[in-house]
């Protein structure tokens, strides 16, 4: 390897991102398992995940029509606060696609969903 110069890749250790143990609260899962959705704009989901990059990480919301799983909204951020994240996506699929009262959010329980701050947006 080193007369070829390759080195290995150093695979990083595990960084946890997800935090459900908070003070908010938590909303009633009204997808109930319910996988089958009959049109545009009925069922939103969404999740944050992140991507390595050589600067270091950065955080990907995304929120997805279940219907055509269109991704509808998204944001990139260096940080994980919802403002930046879930507040920033949400934001951005409600205005490409206006969706009417009723639209069911589905996410999960991590206190970027929870914050009293998207709730608010998502009201």
């Amino acid at each position: 390897m080193r007369q070829k110069d390759i080195v290995s890749k150093i695979k990083r250790r595990y960084k946890t991102t997800t935090d459900s143990m908070h003070k908010y609260a938590i909303s009633t899962n009204l997808l109930e398992k319910r996988v089958t959705v009959s049109k545009t704009n009925e069922v939103w989901v969404s999740d944050i995940t992140y991507i390595t990059t050589k600067e270091g990480f950065i955080y990907l919301t995304t929120v997805m029509d279940l219907y055509n799983r269109d991704v509808v909204g998204h944001s990139k951020s260096n940080s994980l606060t919802a403002i930046e994240t879930t507040m920033k996506a949400l934001s951005n699929a409600c205005i490409k696609r206006r969706p009417n009262i009723g639209l069911i959010f589905n996410s999960d329980r991590v206190v970027q969903y929870a914050c009293n701050d998207f709730r608010k947006l998502l009201n």
